[in-house]
């Protein structure tokens, strides 16, 4: 689009982007210059004054007769785009098993508070389903037997959860 090339208000305002994408440069017509310029309808930074005539929308110039005709105001609003995928959307799979990883680095004694409430969601209650505690210091990796014993105790009735599906792994040797 050659915005400079045109030398009237109509054949300005009539200058339409090159299919493809859309880079936002129009075309407007500048009555006080009796020229055409080019701007960016993205940074709405007209080149000159009386393009927009009075605030209210462009190409400009009172003698531009069909500057009058083009309507600049509000669109009608049209819905966003929808996507061509569908939506996450949580769909619970009740017979898998999942795994669920804790890193313990030197704060083992409040361990025990987690995994029991851990312990006591559905998920671990399938078939196959364990928790790894990835023990990251000598300290945490020697008070897995006192962790065992004390999400056991914290299982205990009422709760009715089960502490067996604890795994220890020593990160710390690796």
């Amino acid at each position: 689009m050659s915005c400079a090339r045109q030398t009237s208000c109509e054949s300005c305002i009539q200058q339409q982007p090159s299919a493809g994408v859309d880079f936002g440069i129009r075309c407007v017509w500048c009555e006080s210059e009796t020229a055409c310029r080019e701007y960016n309808k993205f940074t709405h930074r007209f080149p000159c004054a009386d393009a927009l005539r009075g605030g209210g929308g462009y190409p400009g110039g009172a003698s531009c007769a069909v500057a009058a005709r083009v309507s600049v105001g509000a669109s009608q609003p049209s819905l966003p785009p929808q996507p061509s995928y569908s939506p996450f959307a949580y769909r619970p799979r009740t017979k898998q098993p999942v795994s669920v990883v804790i890193p313990s680095f030197t704060r083992p004694g409040n361990l025990h508070h987690q995994l029991v409430w851990l312990l006591q969601l559905e998920p671990l209650h399938r078939r196959g389903s364990e928790v790894l505690i990835s023990h990251g210091s000598a300290r945490s990796w020697n008070e897995r037997d006192a962790i065992d014993h004390a999400a056991a105790a914290g299982c205990a009735a009422p709760l009715r959860c089960s502490a067996a599906p604890v795994r220890h792994v020593d990160s710390a040797a690796a």
